[in-house]
């Protein structure tokens, strides 16, 4: 069963179709970049080996479309729980601990596609009016990105949603705690590395005047 069909059962019938008809919709876009992206290979590659004559706008599009067609596709696996993970450790864990990495896991990957689709648009808008080797719009590589991303925020935090209430605190909990300890020692850290720092420095001229201050003496044989 899919994310989006696991998330689907005990949603309104409304929230379905929305769900459904992104996830169609994502199918769609991913196939046709695929698609467009092929022939953009194939007949560069054949123009190229038989006339010599090379496009030079090939390699530009082909990485744009490779790279909107890459994330379209992520967002699709990820509504029917078909992305790569590794399980083996998860597996070993209670029922009950279990439930909470996965929710912890469903919150993680619905605020990084988040953070990845912002960043992508936000990236959009800072390159444009820039251009490709080629002479191309060089924003165009972005916005399919975050439009990507976007896709894969709205899927990921469907199937966050749809887990149990009692699970989504739990992942919410466990989630705020592991940032707080990590901004935490993130505060701390400098201060260690400094104290570290003039520790080592102090340690090294230490050894410096020892080692210029020590003579040593030739020994005479009686």
């Amino acid at each position: 069963m899919s994310g989006v069909e696991a998330s689907a059962a005990g949603q309104p019938i409304g929230r379905k179709k929305i769900m459904a008809s992104l996830l169609a919709l994502s199918d769609a876009v991913a196939a046709i970049l695929l698609a467009a992206d092929l022939l953009v290979v194939c007949g560069s590659v054949l123009l190229r080996f038989l006339f010599n004559a090379p496009v030079e706008w090939a390699d530009d599009v082909a990485r744009g479309l490779m790279v909107g067609s890459s994330f379209f596709g992520a967002a699709s696996a990820l509504a029917r729980s078909e992305n790569l993970g590794v399980a083996f450790f998860a597996d070993m864990l209670p029922a009950r601990t279990r439930s909470v990495v996965d929710s912890v896991s469903a919150v993680l990957v619905t605020v990084i596609a988040a953070y990845v689709a912002f960043n992508a648009i936000k990236l959009g808008g800072l390159t444009a009016g820039q251009t490709t080797g080629s002479g191309l719009p060089l924003e165009l590589t972005f916005y399919p990105m975050g439009a990507g991303a976007l896709f894969m925020t709205a899927f990921a935090l469907d199937i966050f949603r749809a887990r149990p209430l009692r699970d989504i605190i739990a992942g919410l909990v466990a989630t705020a705690l592991i940032a707080g300890l990590y901004l935490a020692w993130g505060g701390l850290a400098p201060r260690w590395r400094a104290a570290s720092t003039i520790s080592c420095c102090w340690r090294s001229r230490s050894s410096s005047w020892s080692a210029i201050s020590w003579k040593p003496t030739a020994c005479r044989s009686a």
